[in-house]
Formats: structure tokens, C-alpha cells, sequence
């Protein structure tokens, strides 16, 4: 009866040992994310959104264009005698510079529609 006392009390100081080794475990983790981690999270962020806003103005016109692109484009019909393709020249800016139509009816393709 003795013996088992003693082990039992052997196991609950192990258990408690391990406790603790746990939550000396959990404190460094949270002392290694608030010194290391996170500090490197917030450059990375920071880094992040000063791109944006860098890249920005040239998303901007770029988008812009396209939105043009769209808004000008000539409804589409399936029963068209002669379809079209738009066909944009655009410089390095984002600017439309022409703007050509191509016929793409051709005589060859008459049976096809």
C-alpha cells in the first residue's frame, strides 16, 4: 500500500513536471511571435501595400481602358450577315491609340453560318 502511494506520487510529480514544461513551452511561443513573428509580419504588410500603392496609377489606367474596351463594344447577334472583330492599338500608357473593325465574314465560311 505503501509502494503505491509512492508511485502514485511519482506519476502526479511527472504529470506536474510535464505541466509545467508545457506552459513554459507556450509562454516562449508566444514570446517568439510577439518578438520575432509579428514584428515581420508588419514589414511584410507594410512592404505589401507600398507596392499598391506604387503599382496603383498604372492598374488604374489599365483598368480604365479596359472598362472603354467593353463600353464600346457593338451588341452581340448570333443572326449578323457580317460580324466584326474590334481591333485595338494601345501604347505603353494604356491610351487607345486606333481602333480598327475587321470584317470577318468571308465567302469560304458562308456555308458555317
Amino acid at each position: 500500500m505503501i509502494t503505491d502511494d509512492l508511485e502514485n506520487k511519482d506519476k502526479a510529480e511527472k504529470i506536474h513536471q510535464l505541466l509545467l514544461e508545457i506552459d513554459e513551452q507556450q509562454l516562449q511561443a508566444k514570446y517568439r511571435f510577439k518578438h520575432r513573428t509579428l514584428p515581420f509580419l508588419i514589414i511584410i504588410a507594410i512592404l505589401l501595400f507600398s507596392a499598391l500603392y506604387l503599382i496603383y496609377p498604372c492598374l488604374y489606367g489599365f483598368i480604365e481602358t479596359l472598362i472603354e474596351f467593353i463600353e464600346e463594344q457593338p451588341p452581340f447577334i448570333h443572326d449578323q450577315k457580317t460580324p466584326n472583330i474590334m481591333v485595338y492599338e494601345i501604347d505603353q500608357r494604356g491610351k487607345l491609340m486606333n481602333q480598327i473593325i475587321r470584317n470577318t465574314k468571308y465567302l469560304q465560311f458562308d456555308h458555317l453560318s
